[in-house]
């Protein structure tokens, strides 16, 4: 399982391992899959959905993921099996004709703040082989995302320049995505900022496409359920924080697997406290909200001092908080009083 992989961090010089993970409409994880580090993301889905198709007989599924997984031979999978996907494209394994229909504005329709349009297209393989399937593309412009694409764009170019030596750029330091976007390849040891690459990088700021084979979905659901896909980044933040589920400070593989799911148990009760409390507050009409961030600091805060008669809790005291502190006070005696 350990192996130098497609670190997303840029520590290409660390043994890591990849997890596949599947939540439920409430975020609350439902399975996971450990694969070798060295595998891609794209390469994870398959085995992935047939795991958990077997386990849990599931058959009435939709899948939703980012752009990561999403390769034809993903999709043409899902749509020999009749699963249902809804997934992001990416705007640069488009075809010239189909990059013009996107950028030029005619047919957008504006509505909650983005313009939106929407075309059903065939499902092709390799030369352009027809499987007598369709997917609708949904294509979305929002003002807001152009801005923030820019800003993301220019903080990376600034930390670029200043990591130049004499323009050139040492390749070591660079995530592999990012050399293909921005740079010219000089061997492989340095790179020079491609700015004719940049400027079309430019052009795209903003865009983005759903892709679905439910053909009758609307533009407005599409983006709906597609935002739901924070819920699975969370978790996994939440793994590398707050569970520390990385570094690992075991090397045999039964150990390390060992400890993922421990760190997945423990991702599971935390997630499900956090829906019951939740839903303690839904339930009274009390508008409270709660992070998972702020939950775990509210219960890793407190100090709960017994005192005992006979053997008998007479008293519980919480440890004394500042005035800063009241909110995470309240937070934990709702959680005790909505898991009682």
């Amino acid at each position: 399982m350990r192996k130098n992989g497609f670190s997303k961090d840029g520590k290409h010089n660390e043994d890591q391992v990849v997890i596949a993970m599947a939540v439920d409409e409430n975020g609350i994880p439902i399975h996971y899959k450990v694969f070798p580090g060295n595998t891609a993301d794209g390469k994870t889905m398959l085995s992935f959905i047939l795991e958990l198709q077997s386990i849990y007989k599931i058959k009435d599924i939709t899948i939703v993921a980012d752009r990561g997984i999403n390769n034809n031979a993903n999709l043409r999978f899902l749509e020999q099996k009749g699963i249902k996907y809804i997934f992001q494209k990416r705007l640069d394994t488009l075809s010239i004709g189909m990059k013009k229909f996107i950028l030029e504005d005619k047919h957008y329709v504006f509505r909650d703040e983005m313009f939106w349009k929407e075309q059903i297209v065939e499902s092709v393989w390799n030369k352009n082989r027809f499987n007598g399937k369709y997917r609708k593309w949904c294509v979305f412009f929002s003002p807001g995302k152009k801005t923030l694409d820019k800003l993301k764009r220019n903080n990376f170019i600034d930390k670029l320049n200043k990591k130049t030596v004499n323009g050139e750029l040492p390749l070591s330091s660079l995530v592999p995505e990012y050399k293909k976007k921005y740079m010219d390849i000089d061997g492989k040891t340095v790179g020079k900022l491609n700015w004719e690459k940049i400027k079309k990088k430019e052009s795209e700021d903003g865009f983005y496409i759903i892709e679905s084979n439910i053909l009758d979905l609307t533009p407005e659901k599409a983006n709906e359920i597609y935002r739901k896909q924070w819920k699975v980044e969370e978790n996994f933040r939440t793994l590398k924080s707050s569970l520390q589920v990385r570094p690992v400070f075991v090397h045999n593989e039964q150990h390390i697997l060992a400890h993922l799911l421990l760190c997945f148990i423990a991702l599971v009760v935390l997630k499900y406290c956090l829906y019951k409390l939740k839903k303690y507050y839904e339930i009274n009409g009390e508008i409270q909200k709660v992070t998972l961030d702020l939950f775990v600091d509210s219960l890793r805060m407190m100090t709960i001092t017994k005192k005992e008669v006979n053997g008998k809790v007479v008293q519980e005291i919480i440890n004394d908080l500042d005035e800063n502190h009241k909110e995470n006070i309240k937070i934990y005696k709702d959680f005790i009083a909505c898991m009682s």
